[in-house]
């Protein structure tokens, strides 16, 4: 359902919960910015112009909201086939029970837009690291071919404006540390456990068995 507006903008936020192994419930609130007024070419479409990864707090949410009120979105990421319901829900199972969004929308379903060229060609190489695993920042620059491009790599991401649908929480240091997330790289910060529960759940889906004594039980450090 429709939660909220800002401007030309609607919001409609997704929620995400999990009982850590010592059994702290930890519970997060993001959003998903939908471009009410956007047009482009191709017919029907639904028009995000960001996600806002779940945030530790409502406080925390609402400043990162303000940060996108009143501006026009300089990106789009235009959805075809799908609801606005059913974004929020693939958002929900992908962040509670680690399903993969991949499995849920097709990469023709997908177009994003008011990017750069090599924005694009950085968002598209993340969305290609399966679900489950991560990569360093030097694999995609291989895989870009554009050796060297590393701390490139690590800009684009630091803003991608599609995190989830384009797996940002999927790239790591190159010694196999988490590194930072959301501009936070201090290891026990709220930011960089999400990047922890958000790999936790999709290895979670991957392997249930291995969580099968503790189900939806994450490996995250008590905030």
């Amino acid at each position: 359902s429709r939660n909220g507006r800002i401007g030309l903008k609607s919001i409609d936020f997704f929620r995400m919960a999990v009982t850590t192994r010592l059994g702290h419930r930890l519970s997060y609130i993001g959003a998903v910015v939908f471009a009410d007024n956007a047009r482009a070419p191709g017919g029907d479409f639904l028009a995000v112009s960001s996600i806002i990864l779940p945030h530790h707090s409502v406080d925390e949410l609402h400043e990162a909201l303000r940060e996108v009120d009143g501006k026009e979105p300089q990106s789009l990421l235009c959805l075809r086939g799908v609801s606005r319901e059913q974004v929020v829900s693939m958002l929900e199972d992908f962040c509670n029970e680690g399903v993969p969004l991949e499995s849920r929308l097709r990469a023709d379903q997908l177009d994003m837009q008011g990017i750069t060229a090599f924005q694009r060609h950085v968002y598209e190489t993340t969305r290609a690291i399966p679900h489950g695993e991560t990569r360093p920042y030097a694999w995609l620059a291989h895989k870009m071919k554009r050796r060297g491009s590393e701390r490139a790599v690590g800009r684009a991401l630091g803003c991608n404006p599609f995190p989830l649908l384009v797996p940002c929480h999927r790239v790591v240091k190159k010694d196999g540390g988490l590194g930072g997330f959301m501009g936070d790289e201090t290891p026990a910060s709220w930011q960089v456990n999400l990047k922890r529960l958000l790999l936790d759940v999709e290895e979670q889906h991957r392997q249930p068995s291995l969580f099968a004594t503790q189900p939806r039980v994450a490996r995250v450090a008590a905030s």
